[in-house]
């Protein structure tokens, strides 16, 4: 199993700024789901409870136990603090690594502080790819009632999956749900 890697960087702002719209469209629990989605593809056993401050995700694969920073996600770029507050995470919970998550990119502070930290940055161009083209095509439908994308949902507890409009609340359309 690979390790989760270190995602590429964009010199050019206007495409980091592309990404970051594309995935504006996503609310926080739709983009946290398809993100766990993708890990899962991967492999990794996805833990949404850590019950750690400021970790959103442990991934776990064999004896490896990698942490996860989402809090920034929707940002156009993160500077060096929320890395220096991963790496002391990792280390207090003597964790393989950690990955901090950006929808767009990463000041050269920040990637300098992870070069060597066993902290992987993942850029907006990466996460798109991840979150938006995963092999696990989720919007291949168009909601019935309002034209929204349909999206897989999982319930809350149960853990059952089912496709819902991404424009919920406003719309609340389901197929497959369980009663």
């Amino acid at each position: 199993m690979d390790t989760p890697n270190q995602a590429p960087t964009s010199a050019d702002p206007s495409v980091d700024r592309r990404f970051v719209a594309r995935l504006s469209v996503l609310t926080d629990r739709d983009f946290e789901q398809r993100l766990v989605l993708a890990y899962e593809a991967l492999g990794y056993t996805v833990d949404c409870e850590t019950g750690h401050d400021g970790i959103n995700l442990m991934l776990q694969v064999a004896d490896q136990v990698w942490l996860v920073r989402t809090r920034e996600w929707r940002s156009p770029s993160i500077d060096v603090e929320p890395v220096r507050e991963l790496i002391a995470e990792v280390n207090r919970n003597e964790a393989t690594g950690g990955i901090v998550v950006c929808a767009g990119t990463f000041t050269e502070a920040a990637r300098l502080r992870a070069r060597g930290s066993g902290v992987r940055l993942l850029n907006g161009v990466a996460l798109s790819g991840m979150v938006l083209e995963s092999p696990r095509k989720m919007d291949q439908e168009s909601c019935p009632r309002c034209g929204s994308s349909l999206i897989e949902r999982i319930t809350e507890g149960v853990s059952r999956r089912f496709r819902g409009c991404s424009s919920h609340p406003a719309c609340q359309y389901t197929e497959g749900a369980a009663a």
